[in-house]
């Protein structure tokens, strides 16, 4: 063989090697890529539960927050999977009063909730805690922007992998977002109802402002509204009112009351304002404190009896609503609350139907 014919030879050998490393290393990215997506959408899932049976993630009904990194550099993921975690934050059942969480000066009720680290949320962190080249993964902030570093208890909003480093398409940044509640779409209508403790008639509250005083020898139309002996009565005969009050009123609620030619019904279902509390679990983790607590998101209204709730984690909540109708700062009437109510909230719009089934006190 001569010398040119040696030179072409090795020539080729190199062209064939240099293709087949080549196709080589694409594969091996493409592995990566792929296993970065898998790995990322399985982490994923635990805050969107693609994969519960009843559509909620374990980790968001429990700790009532996103994770939050432990250290400045590693260990994003350590509440996934139960790395250093305190024993002062593992659930426990908490009493939480009613009263603590409202100034109306009601009595209100007490009840329990399960509030605290119930994991480990997901198994094998020696697989999970680096994407598919192998590298720490980054972590999303309440922008959606990656960042190789963080302060330690930073909240993880997602992670994301910042591919081979390369120019190709296996370079590309992966994001796996784990949602906002700042920006979230869940919503909770909660529908107000009254039903008194053995009564089969459920009525929806009515909300009104027009209740007023009774007047002696005064014309009333159907429907109107007064305000007597702690109780709201409906004109269901119109007529005119007798020239002095009625000795005895009927304050059995559906009961009617004769007031000269007008006609008068107990009423329980007018009200003039509702208000509910949303209670959940949340798991607070900093450098000066690591506990346990139950918070509660509020609403109130007073045109209707929806009562709305939003930018809420998904989870398994409890819920409690009460109603009155204020006559003054120092008179309350028509006052009725709801049980403490287990509620599973998921993504989207929920809709909850609460009975006001006992009286204030």
């Amino acid at each position: 063989m001569t010398l040119i014919e040696i030179i072409v030879v090795l020539g080729i050998i190199a062209a064939v090697t240099s293709v087949v490393l080549s196709s080589a290393i694409d594969f091996n990215d493409r592995e990566a890529f792929e296993r970065t997506q898998r790995t990322g959408q399985e982490i994923q899932k635990l805050f969107y539960a693609n994969d519960s049976d009843d559509g909620i993630s374990r980790f968001l009904s429990d700790m009532g927050r996103l994770p939050v990194a432990y250290g400045n550099d590693s260990n994003a993921l350590a509440e996934l999977y139960g790395e250093d975690i305190d024993p002062d934050i593992h659930m426990e059942i908490l009493t939480v009063d009613i009263n603590n969480h409202t100034s109306d000066g009601f009595d209100m009720p007490s009840f329990q909730m399960l509030c605290g680290w119930g994991g480990p949320y997901i198994y094998g962190n020696d697989s999970i805690d680096k994407d598919g080249w192998g590298n720490k993964w980054q972590i999303l902030n309440n922008s959606g922007v990656t960042t190789d570093s963080w302060e330690e208890y930073a909240t993880v909003y997602g992670v994301a992998s910042a591919g081979s480093g390369g120019d190709d398409w296996s370079g590309e940044e992966q994001k796996f977002s784990f949602g906002n509640p700042a920006v979230s779409s869940l919503k909770v209508n909660v529908y107000v109802v009254e039903r008194l403790s053995g009564a089969s008639l459920v009525r929806p509250v009515i909300i009104d402002q027009n209740a007023t005083e009774r007047a002696n020898n005064h014309p009333y139309v159907l429907d109107a509204l007064i305000a007597v002996n702690d109780r709201i009565y409906k004109c269901v005969a119109a007529g005119t009112s007798a020239s002095a009050i009625p000795v005895a009123w009927d304050k059995t609620y559906g009961a009617t009351t004769v007031d000269g030619t007008v006609q008068w019904q107990c009423v329980a279902q007018y009200m003039n304002t509702l208000k509910a509390l949303f209670f959940y679990p949340e798991v607070v983790v900093n450098a000066s404190e690591k506990e346990r607590v139950i918070e509660s998101k509020s609403t109130s209204g007073s045109t209707t009896n929806i009562l709305e709730f939003e930018k809420l984690f998904p989870g398994r909540r409890k819920l409690f609503v009460w109603g009155y109708y204020k006559i003054d700062d120092d008179n309350f009437i028509n006052k009725f609350h709801s049980d403490v109510m287990d509620v599973t909230i998921r993504p989207g719009t929920n809709h909850v139907t609460v009975y006001l089934v006992n009286e204030l006190k």
